[in-house]
């Protein structure tokens, strides 16, 4: 089966990475049968729906994997992404998580203001990152204390909003600063951001 076919049974697309883990269940679980198993794969993504459909078919990696690897084939790794990192799971765990650049970050939270929060975007006099300079923060941090974003007034005019990365030994690094007008969209816009981190 090819990743088109897949993708048109279960009406929806997959990553290049989603695939690895698919095409090796449907090659390899023993509950794929040979006869009807596109079918069958197809009906254990539908049975999650759009959000949990791949999830059940990487539970089943493990197993698969096993299979593969008795008859000397190589490991699938199961890679997945959110917004802020990249990370492995293996039998249920997650490991090798890696931080994203701060400029995908970036890219990714001036994406939702302006789709989501159209207004409020457009009265932010400007929203930057801090990783191009020296000795700042690059990557999303992946075991920080905490990720706060809040509101102060400016030392002259408006008022900022700040997301910074606290780690566990309690050193704070800018992220991303923004300037608005009123103390309203700060706190609004700080919320917002808030929101995107935990959810």
């Amino acid at each position: 089966m090819s990743k088109n076919e897949f993708e048109t049974l279960i009406g929806a697309s997959v990553t290049p990475d989603q695939w690895e883990v698919i095409e090796r269940v449907y090659n390899f679980h023993p509950d794929i049968p040979n006869v009807g198993g596109k079918e069958k794969i197809a009906s254990i993504w539908k049975s999650g729906g759009d959000s949990l459909g791949y999830y059940r078919i990487a539970n089943m990696l493990s197993r698969a994997n096993k299979v593969a690897m008795e008859q000397g084939y190589p490991e699938v790794i199961d890679r997945r992404e959110d917004e802020f990192t990249t990370y492995e799971v293996r039998d249920g765990r997650v490991g090798n998580e890696k931080g994203k650049h701060l400029e995908k970050v970036y890219e990714f939270i001036v994406g939702k203001l302006k789709s989501d929060h159209k207004e409020l975007w457009e009265n932010l006099e400007y929203f930057t990152g801090y990783w191009k300079d020296f000795d700042e923060l690059t990557h999303w941090p992946v075991d920080p204390r905490y990720i706060a974003c809040f509101a102060v007034p400016g030392c002259s005019e408006g008022y900022y909003v700040h997301m910074e990365a606290i780690t566990r030994d309690g050193m704070r690094r800018l992220m991303f600063v923004g300037k608005c007008w009123s103390m309203e969209d700060a706190l609004a816009i700080s919320n917002i951001l808030t929101k995107l981190v935990y959810g």
